[in-house]
C-alpha cells in the first residue's frame, strides 16, 4: 500500500487566510484571477472564482508608487496587499 491515508484519499487542505498570511516578497499566482468584471469609470477587476479575491489595476499607471501594479481586494473589497506586475507582495 502506499503512504495515503486510509481509504485512498487525502484530507483537504484548509483554506489560508491570506491577509494574515501575507508577507513582503510573498507571490500570488495572477493567472487564477481569470473573471473580467467591468466597473464604469475604470479599467475592471479580475476575480479569483474559487476565493472571490479580486485584483484592482493601480490607478497610477506608470506614476505608480515603488512598482506597483495591483491593488489585491479580499471578497469584501478591503484592501489587503498591493502588488508589483508579477504578483509580488510589495506591502500590506
Amino acid at each position: 500500500m502506499g503512504s495515503g491515508t486510509p481509504g485512498g484519499f487525502e484530507p483537504e487542505k484548509p483554506k489560508t487566510d491570506y491577509k494574515s498570511d501575507l508577507q513582503k516578497g510573498d507571490q500570488i499566482d495572477l493567472s487564477t484571477f481569470n473573471q473580467r468584471k467591468a466597473i464604469s469609470g475604470s479599467k475592471g477587476e479580475f476575480i479569483d472564482p474559487k476565493t472571490g479575491w479580486r485584483i484592482s489595476p493601480d490607478r497610477a499607471g506608470n506614476n505608480s508608487h515603488g512598482g506597483s501594479a495591483w491593488k489585491l481586494l479580499d471578497k469584501n473589497g478591503n484592501r489587503v496587499a498591493t502588488l508589483d506586475q508579477n504578483g509580488n507582495v510589495l506591502r500590506k
